[in-house]
């Protein structure tokens, strides 16, 4: 009701004439005094479809002098009234209409930042080829896989020790076929990761900006916000993204686009929610054969973790697994380093067999300490043998293997049944059988002393001078003899 009508007889008592506007319901609650002195302007207001609508409770008013026409006193207020209004609609308007226009405008530069990075892929650095040993196989299968198919439906795990050469395979995988291929290493710092992906596919973490927003950091100086440190939550930021552009580089090429996650070590330890959703959406990019994604491991934990979850059922069995050289090929790589056939087949038949690492470990030392002279092999090798077994002790060390405790009396167990099989290798199940324990077995596997082929399942030595050492400590740290 209008309980204003003591106000309103007070401002007529001043000598002012007054303009009442009020919805037709409520003329009838006006006070005598009030009606009598006042001229009422009825409003017809509906109260359902009127844009500006006055409620029971509104009174509009105003008290002016000397007026002669009511009537364009009303009109010149409706007039400033119905202004002011387009004035507030219009700065309303220019953030929205801004925001429409920026929006657009983020988008359409993103999506195109994305397509670029997919079409020129991403770079890899890639060794001398004179220092590079071609591994045909191993080569081709990479390949295969990276040119995949429009109805492919795996996503793929690339195994092998560190130090066999799968960074370095791979960088001239995609070398020849740069298009479409995105490469990821795993940073040290593992918060660092999503913005690794973000970088390789062009995606800055800018989708949520709005324009008032960018105007009012750009205005007032404003430093840019901090994108969270989550990495999972920053994850999930980015496979969408990923999602789309890889439906869009299918359309138009045929084929999907490769993603390649190396050294997924790291995360397995510091962020597994993180592997597992990865692996969700290597399997869902399988299922749709949208994307084709490699997962690059080194410890046999990782792969444990990987293929103790429902989403291995989509991921291509065996794993390929890059190993070691054969000694053809390490005396051949060893040749290219400039030292001579003779130190090169004996440094390889009794030290590096053919880990890349102690192949060129080998090969620095010959050439910075040695002169190339085939009659002083065998001083090379002691010398050389002598440096390395200082690192390989250390390894035997780490794995707790020289020092009393648990670690030593099943790790000796291993090794002993490593030295005695003829090919020094055994299966994952003599393993388990052996060693029951997975956290004794994953200690020993990521100590460099013993590694896992994901491809048959199998142990052995990590390398020709880890067994030389594995023989020699034996009788010492067991107390028997190796029959």
């Amino acid at each position: 009701g209008i309980n204003a009508e003591s106000e309103i007889s007070n401002g007529l008592n001043t000598g002012d004439k007054c303009v009442l506007m009020m919805v037709p319901r409520s003329l009838s609650k006006c006070g005598s005094a009030v009606s009598s002195r006042c001229r009422v302007v009825p409003i017809a207001v509906s109260s359902c479809n009127s844009p500006f609508r006055i409620q029971k409770r509104h009174i509009v008013r105003f008290f002016f002098r000397n007026a002669e026409n009511v009537s364009d006193v009303v009109h010149e207020h409706a007039s400033n009234w119905f202004m002011t209004m387009l004035r507030r609609l219009g700065l309303i308007s220019v953030p929205v209409t801004g925001d429409y226009v920026y929006d657009n405008y983020v988008e359409t530069r993103r999506k195109l930042a994305i397509e670029r990075a997919l079409e020129n892929g991403s770079a890899v650095e890639v060794i001398k080829d004179e220092e590079f040993v071609v591994r045909e196989k191993e080569l081709y299968e990479l390949k295969r896989i990276m040119k995949g198919k429009e109805t492919h439906r795996f996503y793929y795990l690339l195994t092998g020790a560190s130090g066999t050469g799968k960074s370095t395979l791979l960088a001239h995988a995609c070398q020849e076929l740069n298009k479409g291929v995105l490469y990821v290493p795993v940073p040290i710092d593992i918060m660092d990761f999503a913005t690794s992906i973000g970088n390789a596919i062009g995606f800055h973490f800018d989708e949520h900006i709005r324009y008032t927003e960018a105007m009012r950091r750009k205005l007032f100086e404003i430093p840019q916000e901090p994108i969270s440190n989550d990495p999972l939550q920053l994850v999930r930021r980015v496979l969408p993204v990923l999602r789309t552009a890889s439906s869009d580089f299918k359309a138009k090429h045929g084929r999907p686009p490769v993603l390649i996650i190396d050294s997924i070590d790291r995360l397995v330890r510091e962020a597994p929610k993180v592997v597992e959703l990865l692996q969700d959406f290597a399997q869902e990019s399988a299922d749709n054969a949208r994307l084709i994604v490699i997962f690059v491991a080194t410890e046999a934990a990782s792969q444990r973790f990987l293929k103790g979850r429902t989403a291995w059922s989509r991921a291509e069995l065996p794993p390929l697994e890059i190993g070691d050289l054969t000694d053809e090929e390490a005396v051949s790589y060893l040749m290219k380093r400039k030292i001579p056939e003779t130190i090169a087949a004996k440094a390889v038949a009794e030290l590096a067999g053919g880990r890349f690492l102690l192949l060129d470990r080998v090969a620095d030392q010959i050439l910075q300490k040695f002169p190339l002279d085939d009659r002083l092999a065998d001083v090379y090798l002691t010398a050389i043998k002598q440096s390395l077994a200082v690192t390989v002790r250390h390894d035997f060390k780490m794995a707790g293997l020289l020092t009393n405790g648990q670690e030593k009396a099943a790790g000796w167990k291993v090794l002993e049944a490593l030295l005695k099989s003829p090919l020094y290798t055994i299966t994952s199940e003599e393993l388990d059988e052996i060693l029951p324990d997975l956290a004794l077995q994953d200690n020993l596997l990521s100590k460099k002393v013993i590694k896992y082929h994901s491809n048959d399942d199998t142990i052995s030595f990590t390398s020709r001078i880890a067994q030389t050492m594995a023989k020699e400590l034996y009788p010492k740290m067991t107390g028997k003899a190796l029959s």
